[in-house]
């Protein structure tokens, strides 16, 4: 074979995965997400923590080439199956599943309208941005849930249109930053490998951790309104020790517990 032919055949691009098979990933991860929240629902009312809704924006956001019609499609079927399973009729459990698939498109496409380079938080305007998207989703989901709640038996009155509103943007704010500030290379296993074997536990990192988890236990000691106050300081040093996702992952899961906490008491 002549030399020229056998480069040109070199340099053909990798062949890329079906579209249905991002589909199928993606509505198995969200399902495991739906049931995770269904576990956490309260005796005739909606869950308090509901990760899929900003899981699902911020993947869509963080990976643009996932999405498509397949992966919307498969993360509507994978939530449908989840509630299904876990007790809900199918009607509500489709209501469900769209509901929270309409919220997370609107704030898709807001932080896609505004500014595309707001995917990855790396400016201040872009954490404005965000901010903007989960508030209109936010009141996309509170206008669904409340309008329909009553109808479908989902424990949510016209009147708790503000709870559920609340409940949804304490989500997304917890949890999209986490979502968007993901490495790109997030989503291959040699990432995850080469970054575990280059870590290297040292006193200054370790500080910062010690300090949360020290401010964390007395928030949780003197409970109140105001505990979580008490770990700014530290959340802070955590911010300037550690990279950008890492501060995004320890204030998530600080965020989640505390709202639970609260949520059910």
């Amino acid at each position: 074979m002549p030399e020229p032919q056998r480069r040109t055949q070199d340099k053909r691009p990798p062949q890329q995965r079906p579209a249905f098979f991002d589909g199928l990933v993606l509505g198995l991860g969200i399902a495991l997400l739906a049931v995770l929240g269904s576990q956490l629902r309260a005796q005739g009312g909606m869950p308090p923590l509901w990760p899929v809704a900003p899981v699902l924006m911020g993947v869509m956001l963080r990976f643009p080439h996932l999405s498509h019609s397949w992966s919307w499609g498969g993360c509507v079927i994978g939530m449908v199956s989840a509630q299904h399973l876990s007790g809900v009729a199918i009607f509500p459990a489709l209501w469900i599943a769209l509901a929270t698939t309409f919220s997370s498109l609107l704030g898709y496409l807001t932080i896609t309208y505004l500014s595309p380079q707001s995917r990855t938080l790396r400016n201040p305007a872009a954490v404005m941005h965000m901010l903007l998207a989960c508030l209109v989703a936010s009141v996309a989901d509170g206008m669904f849930y409340a309008l329909l709640g009553g109808t479908l038996s989902l424990g949510l009155a016209p009147r708790n249109m503000l709870h559920w509103f609340a409940s949804s943007l304490v989500n997304y704010v917890a949890i999209l930053p986490m979502v968007l500030t993901l490495p790109q290379k997030a989503l291959s296993p040699r990432y995850w490998e080469e970054s575990t074997s280059k870590q290297h536990l040292e006193v200054r990192m370790l500080l910062p951790l010690l300090a949360l988890a020290l401010c964390t236990a007395t928030a949780w000691t003197l409970q109140g309104k105001a505990a979580p106050v008490f770990t700014l300081p530290a959340l802070l040093w955590c911010a300037m020790a550690f990279p950008l996702f890492a501060s995004c992952v320890l204030t998530a899961i600080l965020g989640m517990l505390f709202f639970l906490g609260m949520a059910l008491g």
